[in-house]
């Protein structure tokens, strides 16, 4: 498998090797659409059904979002967006519930937002198909609590459920 991948990357031009790839806002990818972002190879068939991309989250200029990264995830069979994803560890319960406050504040304050929950650690809104979580958790044996945000496609997670029933 590994000399495959170094098979691959030989047979690309240069060029194509040399292209950095370009900052996108994760604010501005488009949920239940494909992406506007073509992959530098194929991509390999993942159990899931899922294709999982991370770039660099220059979010901006405005935005308070405490991301470096983000994922997006593409459904296989129409390399349509399913949602977008970061996380970020904290030392403390404090300091990630204080960034997702913030997170919190800058989605209530979009209008079109209908907000479904909002307790201690899950903050949940809608507006159409988007769905966005806001949640602090730790994982198990974890000394971090992990910050995530995510816009999701409502519509494209019934899809996968149904299909995967």
């Amino acid at each position: 498998m590994r000399y495959a991948a170094l098979a691959l990357t030989a047979c690309m031009p240069v060029q194509l090797l040399a292209q950095q790839p370009q900052p996108i806002d994760m604010q501005l990818v488009e949920l239940n659409k494909p992406f506007a972002h073509k992959p530098v190879a194929p991509r390999a068939q993942q159990p899931s059904g899922l294709g999982f991309f991370t770039f660099d989250a220059p979010n901006s200029p405005s935005s308070t979002a405490p991301f470096t990264q983000y994922q997006v995830a593409l459904t296989e069979d129409k390399a349509t967006v399913y949602y977008v994803r970061a996380t970020r560890p904290f030392t403390s319960l404090a300091e990630c519930r204080q960034n997702a406050d913030v997170l919190r504040k800058e989605v209530k304050r979009v209008p079109g937002h209908s907000v479904t929950k909002d307790e201690f650690a899950r903050f949940e809104a809608r507006r159409g198909d988007e769905a966005i979580l806001i949640t602090c958790t730790a994982q198990t044996g974890s000394p971090y609590m992990d910050l995530e945000f995510m816009r999701r496609s409502s519509s494209v997670y019934e899809q996968i459920r149904t299909q995967r029933r």
